[in-house]
């Protein structure tokens, strides 16, 4: 249980980490000289090649002044052999606040997890990431679903409220 927890808690991880490491590439960039009131763009990739190896795909992202905004945020984490996929309708970055939201049918996927729910707040300073509705993690013999997850990954803590497990044979 305890291995299935820090895989959890390591998948948050990841989201934010690289989050951030597109944000400060992102502004690194020279994009950032560029005076907009509103930008767009659309059917883009974003790749990372550094310490770590992603892939971030979206059908349309909106630049505004306060706010990131991706429809169809697809984001792909390659670790070694491992490949780690976050899914969302609708991803909004708060640049202010340095918070990323993922809205509307999220899911990570992992080797050995799965994790649905409707909406995702990651505090990417912080390193904590929160909701208010229903969560289902899938992992290789076990479902769990309950609401108001709360992961800390400085603590490498889950919290989940109103859990419910079921135990296939093992």
């Amino acid at each position: 249980m305890k291995k299935n927890i820090f895989q959890i808690v390591l998948a948050v991880f990841i989201i934010s980490y690289l989050f951030y490491e597109i944000q400060e590439k992102y502004y690194q960039s020279e994009i950032k000289l560029l005076q907009f009131g509103k930008s767009y763009i659309k059917d883009f990739i974003i790749v990372g090649k550094n310490r770590e190896k992603f892939v971030l795909k979206g059908d349309y992202l909106e630049d505004k002044k306060d706010t990131v905004k991706i429809e169809n945020f697809v984001l792909n984490y390659i670790r070694e052999k491992e490949v780690l996929n976050i899914k969302s309708k609708v991803a909004k970055y708060l640049k202010k606040v340095n918070v990323l939201t993922l809205e509307k049918n999220v899911n990570i996927l992992g080797k050995n997890l799965f994790i649905d729910t409707d909406t995702l707040y990651i505090l990417l300073k912080d390193k904590k990431a929160f909701n208010s509705s229903d969560v289902v993690i899938k992992m290789k013999n076990i479902t769990t679903s309950g609401k108001n997850i709360v992961v800390d990954l400085k603590n490498e803590t889950l919290q989940l409220e109103a859990v419910k497990s079921k135990i296939r044979g093992i």
